[in-house]
């Protein structure tokens, strides 16, 4: 493939220096970034410090600031009330970031807004902070101290809200306040100039989550805002919430010449709702071959009335009882109902089950999420047998709406070899071998697939390889 003409971006070139990549202009686009060697499925395409980095809000209090690991008896800092933290090794270990935002406040800055917005407000609060204070998180010369001018080249941005010139009014109050506090002169930026940099990082904040894919942080990387959005990535994210490092690894071989993308939503949606949403946030409408109808099928069937294999018409379906169920599924997962029975509510789940596999396509998001919280209450009540076969539809859907070598798919074989290996507890004979050998081929393709996303050398993989050697001699 040929790359578009060169166009000049110095500040952002440096980001990617001593990486494959290269910055070019796309006609009707604007900038995009292209390989310029071949990477093999698992190769490592880009690492992005960060600016800085929180503790998701909804987080804050059970998640550590520093490493972002989840405690149950964490400190909380005595001077800004703000900050937890394990312990006091911890502590000391952020001091010399957290210093620089620490002061008594008489109030909860954030209180009244949504934990989405409390994660921007933090996050600019404490770039500015660094910015004014020429102080920067790394030692080393990976990226330059945050300022003011870097987080005004980032890509995409979208309308100014009046939640944003809230924002922006509630982050000048907070500089204000601690510049009174340390006694030094405060910086003398308008709502205006603040709310264009809150409308560039809501777009290219990034959600910092850990090696199962779970939310713990929001952060601030420069390097990994530069890449675009596709429906179908060529790249996975991953975290070492150790050094906050954020890892693209290639899912796919990626030729010379070919832009490097990444996913910025959970692709198991309809065209659809994707584009929605991308409009929404980031103020784009998706043309990627996949919501270019490049698998119309697929896209069809995630929200298809009935399924191929179902007989009758599907105008034939009690709606409201599907209804009924889809409502169901819906206030189990969000822990909204108190039934005291555990018989009472696995038979409920199994009947709204039973309704979606009757009436909706197998492919149906219902129809999955369904499968998904009776997967969480088979294992919540040790009923392993009965999980299996839930647990293995998962997986086939997970193939079919998930690209190869996507960690939902390895992290969902590797949850099946787990149940798998738990019923194999109760087996004698003929029937404990197969079940252990369905075990290790599920741990296999697991690890093979994680060793692609998260690297060999990841906690999940070195688990996984733990275990099959453990269980590659028995029973």
């Amino acid at each position: 493939m040929t790359l578009p003409p060169a166009s000049g971006f110095p500040v952002k070139s440096a980001l990617l220096k001593g990486y494959d990549l290269q910055i070019r202009e796309v006609k009707g686009r604007g900038r995009a970034i292209f390989a310029t060697k071949r990477f093999q499925p698992g190769d490592i395409v880009l690492e992005s410090n960060p600016y800085t980095w929180v503790a998701a809000a909804e987080r804050q209090q059970s998640t550590c600031n520093r490493c972002l690991k989840d405690s149950n008896s964490l400190k909380r800092c005595s001077t800004c009330k703000s900050a937890w933290f394990c312990d006091r090794s911890c502590q000391l270990a952020a001091w010399k970031h957290h210093k620089r935002v620490c002061f008594k406040s008489e109030t909860d800055w954030l209180q009244s807004e949504t934990n989405t917005a409390k994660d921007e407000a933090r996050i600019l609060d404490i770039v500015l902070e660094l910015a004014d204070s020429g102080f920067g998180l790394h030692k080393e010369n990976t990226i330059p101290r945050p300022s003011t001018a870097d987080v005004e080249a980032m890509p995409h941005a979208t309308r100014p809200t009046a939640l944003d010139y809230v924002l922006a009014g509630v982050v000048i109050d907070r500089q204000r306040d601690r510049c009174i506090a340390k006694n030094v002169t405060p910086s003398h930026r308008t709502v205006d100039e603040v709310v264009k940099m809150i409308v560039r990082m809501k777009c290219n904040n990034f959600s910092i989550w850990n090696e199962l894919l779970v939310p713990v942080g929001s952060g601030c990387y420069p390097a990994g805002a530069l890449l675009n959005h596709s429906c179908e990535p060529d790249c996975i994210i991953t975290y070492d919430l150790d050094t906050k490092v954020q890892t693209f690894r290639a899912i796919k071989t990626i030729e010379p010449g070919c832009e490097v993308t990444h996913s910025y939503l959970d692709i198991a949606e309809a065209t659809s709702q994707r584009r929605e949403y991308l409009l929404h946030h980031y103020g784009f409408e998706c043309a990627c071959p996949r919501c270019e109808a490049a698998d119309q099928t697929l896209n069809d069937s995630l929200h298809a009335a009935i399924s191929s294999e179902a007989a009758g018409d599907w105008t034939g379906c009690d709606s409201q009882r599907l209804d009924a169920a889809k409502q169901l599924i819906a206030k189990v997962a969000n822990g909204e109902l108190d039934l005291e029975e555990t018989g009472r509510e696995i038979e409920m789940l199994e009947n709204a089950l039973s309704m979606h596999t009757k009436y909706l396509h197998r492919h149906n998001l219902h129809r999955l999420k369904c499968l998904c919280t009776l997967h969480t209450s088979y294992l919540s009540y040790g009923l392993f047998a009965k999980d299996v076969a839930v647990l293995n539809e998962i997986v086939h859907v997970y193939t079919e709406v998930y690209p190869t070598n996507h960690p939902m798919i390895g992290l969902m074989q590797y949850t099946l070899g787990d149940v798998l290996m738990a019923v194999a507890q109760e087996q004698r004979g003929q029937q404990l071998r197969t079940t252990f050998e369905a075990a290790l081929v599920s741990y296999r393709r697991a690890l093979q697939t994680l060793t692609i996303s998260h690297g060999a050398e990841s906690e999940l993989c070195r688990n996984l390889h733990g275990l099959i050697q453990q269980h590659s001699y028995s029973p």
